[in-house]
């Protein structure tokens, strides 16, 4: 995963400001691939101040595959690979994998311009402009 963000750097959208001083979301509105018919997608957040996971991982920032649910208009996590400091730096400590029973929805708490929805609007944008190509 982490070779794969770093080759979709420059196809990277920011939401909120990438400024050390924020949080920010980066994705890539074009799919790597279909998840049970479902477009995936690479996004990556970065945070100022350490998180806890729901298994109990703290971190400063993630890598992580999604899956965007375009009739329903929401997305969920597949793989996240987490970083010990903010900006995807430090040590790839960590990948967690979660199968199809452990939904995990994508929230982004605490991070202005609610992310999820423009990030979910822009891959089924792309998503149905491939379909027609």
């Amino acid at each position: 995963m982490r070779t794969l963000c770093i080759a979709l750097l420059a196809a990277l959208f920011t939401i909120a400001p990438a400024d050390p001083a924020s949080d920010y979301v980066q994705f890539s509105p074009a799919p790597l691939a279909q998840d049970q018919g479902l477009p995936a997608l690479a996004v990556r957040v970065s945070r100022v101040r350490p998180r806890t996971s729901k298994e109990g991982v703290v971190f400063r920032s993630f890598e992580s595959v999604v899956a965007v649910d375009c009739a329903r208009a929401n997305a969920r996590f597949l793989r996240m690979s987490f970083f010990d400091q903010p900006g995807f730096k430090g040590e790839l400590f960590r990948t967690v994998l979660f199968d199809l029973a452990d939904v995990r929805p994508i929230i982004f708490r605490e991070i202005q311009g609610a992310p999820a929805q423009p990030m979910v609007r822009a891959a089924c944008k792309h998503s149905a402009v491939q379909s027609v190509g």
